[in-house]
């Protein structure tokens, strides 16, 4: 198991002696920042059982759960709907580990963790594990329904950061494209070439804990769009004009129709933003262009070859905008060990959001996201230990529910 992972805490109060645990840690610090701190080495002080919650770097190893309890007691991880979805016996010191299947959904998956005491068999005070597997995958485009007459298209969404996403024909184990989930959120699979077809495609994720997500999208839905014959002329079919290009990378992909054999070339005024020597038999082309974030008036040419006797003209205005950058905690990384005194918590949000950062419940440190998607929040701690961060995010304007992350640091 890596030391690096993401780590989530949760609280369990014993209601015969009212004393409070942090799953497999109970907090005993009288330090400044005794809001967080705690070691393992106080685990028995805590009254009843305690939990904690690893995933390993690897996205293939299902989420562990780590704890202690009553030596040699059979430790059961039950569902929300009472299901047993996991079962282990506590060694002799009473620690315990058990892995947990993916639920192969979206969101927090919570699990209640419980043993089994003595002959009488008397159950435990449940510890309430809350196991973050992090965002459903989602495709923005193309949307569901699309009509493709064929040739190379581009997918996108969004999804995990550190995620791996697969673009499969639905019933097919082929994969026809893949990407990786940015820390931003967003995804991206470029030059998907498909014909004209019907295709129902399945865009599966694969994020911690070995655990899986799904989206659909069909595209000619019922039936084979005819690409164009020799002579139906020429069209710029994406983007379409007067639209706005959202795009992390400035990466802009035209397509259209035009004459087998004819030249298409799209103009800023004296610039060439791109071109196609020549249009396929298909009648389908495409290309992929770098473009700075701005308002454009362009002009797309389609020429007879070799002469260059320009055809067919059409004005194309589009605006090429940033697309929104997700909430995401770069650095420290969660589970790692950071030098006592000042570090900074650096991520990326949407630009003007507000990132706060809390131990416990005193607030330690708060920043606006500037205009690049980027944050960082210096917090200080001068005590070494174990400890517990949360990390708030804010939208502008305000989310009505702040969603928040958990960041447990060493500090030595």
């Amino acid at each position: 198991m890596s030391s690096a992972g993401w780590w989530l805490t949760a609280d369990v109060v014993s209601p015969s002696t009212g004393n409070s645990a942090s799953f497999g840690v109970l907090a005993l610090s009288r330090s400044a920042d005794d809001a967080a701190l705690f070691s393992y080495a106080d685990v028995r002080a805590a009254d009843g059982l305690n939990a904690v919650v690893i995933f390993d770097d690897d996205l293939g190893v299902d989420a562990k759960v780590l704890g202690s309890g009553s030596p040699f007691e059979e430790v059961i991880l039950r569902n929300s709907a009472g299901d047993v979805v996991a079962s282990t016996e506590a060694a002799s010191d009473g620690s315990f580990e058990v892995s947990v299947p993916a639920p192969h959904r979206a969101q927090p998956y919570i699990v209640d963790v419980t043993q089994t005491l003595g002959q009488g068999g008397t159950v435990s005070d449940p510890v309430r594990v809350f196991i973050d597997y992090g965002a459903q995958v989602t495709i923005t485009s193309p949307v569901d329904g699309s009509a493709h007459s064929g040739g190379a298209l581009d997918f996108s969404g969004r999804g995990e950061p550190g995620g791996r996403v697969t673009i499969r024909e639905a019933g097919k184990p082929a994969a026809i494209a893949t990407a990786d989930v940015l820390a931003t959120g967003a995804w991206t699979a470029r030059g998907v070439v498909l014909d004209g077809a019907e295709h129902k495609l399945e865009v599966k994720q694969l994020s911690k804990g070995n655990n899986t997500t799904t989206s659909t999208v069909t595209l000619n839905p019922g039936g084979t769009v005819t690409p164009p014959a020799p002579g139906i002329g020429f069209e710029v079919t994406t983007p379409k004009n007067d639209s706005t290009i959202e795009t992390s990378d400035k990466q802009v992909t035209f397509t259209g129709r035009g004459n087998p054999g004819s030249k298409v070339t799209i103009m800023n005024g004296a610039r060439t933003i791109g071109s196609v020597a020549s249009v396929p038999a298909s009648g389908n082309w495409s290309f992929t262009a770098t473009m700075n974030y701005a308002d454009y008036n362009l002009t797309a040419y389609n020429k007879k070859v070799p002469t260059g006797a320009v055809t067919s003209q059409q004005p194309l205005h589009i605006t090429v905008a940033p697309g929104q950058v997700g909430f995401a905690v770069g650095s420290p990384a969660a589970g790692t060990t950071v030098d006592r005194g000042t570090f900074a918590f650096t991520g990326t949000g949407k630009a003007g959001s507000t990132v706060t950062v809390f131990l416990g419940s005193s607030k330690r440190g708060t920043a606006t996201t500037a205009a690049d998607g980027t944050w960082t929040v210096p917090v200080t701690v001068n005590t070494p230990g174990r400890y517990d961060f949360t990390v708030y995010y804010k939208a502008n304007p305000a989310d009505a529910a702040a969603p928040s992350v958990k960041h447990a640091l060493t500090v030595r």
